[in-house]
């Protein structure tokens, strides 16, 4: 992935900006689908990536299943942000989800990013000025049980990007199943599922990747959480991800994880959990090629059986 955004930078900020905006080529999908790839649930990326669940809004975004998976709050509310890339680009997320019934559950997330380049001209100089890059993701996602194993879950996301001035939109949608047995669950997703994004009328829409995940998570003790995921972005690279999540005592959880070794370098990452009540605080850090990222995210969950992380 940041083989393409570095190449994307290359071709669209150097020596002629403009040129950015008439481009059809990978450079506009990939700097908007670097943004809607990331985890957005900030459990999720200190585990490399993978998608374990609880009842973190967030977790929708990586499979629209999620939600609705037993145990967790009726309503739940979460807030998070962060540095990625050695701060070069910025994260601020949003979300909720109640439950409409036993089964159902309807979610909404808001995601705001926003990165600034250094203009340079064609011998690869800086000139002095920055281009910005603002983006805004909106998605409501609906997951439903189906029996007491199985979930499902479908995910409209609507996408509103700026660059250099030029703005573009997009809707599209993603889809997901979760399956419980025992001290086990396994998961996929396929996700991107929409109409090409471009900045101009004038070149030819230029299709953001589809992207497949999948993952198998297992409970081999009670204080212990541990899964690998497989993820596609198809026509453009993959990759592994693997992570843990121990529980010392019902009120913290300490994690870790990968994520790499087929397509990319290897990204490992560290976070931790700690609840209070209905209230759970949530970091992540993680190492990136491109530079360190830190993430840090709060969620409240109302109507859940107990206190401590979920």
């Amino acid at each position: 992935m940041i083989r393409s955004r570095a190449i994307a930078r290359t071709l669209c900020l150097a020596g002629l900006p403009v040129l950015c905006l008439f481009l059809s080529g990978s450079g506009l999908s990939s700097t908007v689908s670097s943004v809607i790839s990331l985890p957005l649930s900030s459990r999720q990326a200190g585990m490399g990536g993978l998608g374990m669940g609880g009842d973190d809004p967030g977790a929708a975004w990586e499979n629209p299943a999620a939600p609705a998976q037993p145990g967790g709050g009726r309503v739940v509310l979460t807030a998070g942000g962060g540095s990625l890339f050695a701060g070069d680009r910025q994260l601020l997320v949003i979300g909720g989800s109640g439950r409409l019934g036993e089964r159902s559950t309807l979610s909404a997330i808001l995601l705001s990013s926003g990165q600034s380049f250094d203009e340079l001209d064609i011998h690869g100089d800086p000139m002095g000025q920055k281009i910005s890059e603002d983006t805004l993701v909106g998605a409501i996602v609906g997951s439903f049980r189906v029996g007491d194993r199985w979930a499902v879950g479908l995910s409209v996301r609507g996408l509103y990007d700026e660059l250099a001035g030029a703005g573009t939109s997009w809707v599209g949608a993603d889809a997901g199943a979760k399956a419980w047995w025992g001290k086990m669950q396994a998961g996929v997703s396929v996700r991107n599922l929409g109409p090409g994004i471009r900045r101009n009328a004038d070149v030819p829409a230029d299709s953001l990747p589809a992207e497949i995940r999948a993952s198998f998570i297992a409970q081999p003790i009670p204080s212990l959480l541990a899964g690998i995921g497989y993820v596609s972005i198809l026509g453009r690279s993959d990759q592994l991800e693997v992570g843990a999540e121990w529980r010392p005592a019902a009120a913290l959880a300490l994690r870790g994880g990968l994520e790499g070794f087929l397509d990319a370098d290897i990204q490992p990452s560290l976070g931790l959990s700690v609840a209070v009540r209905q209230f759970t605080l949530d970091y992540a850090f993680v190492a990136h090629p491109a530079g360190a990222g830190h993430r840090l995210g709060v969620t409240a969950s109302w109507g859940r059986g107990g206190d401590g992380v979920r």
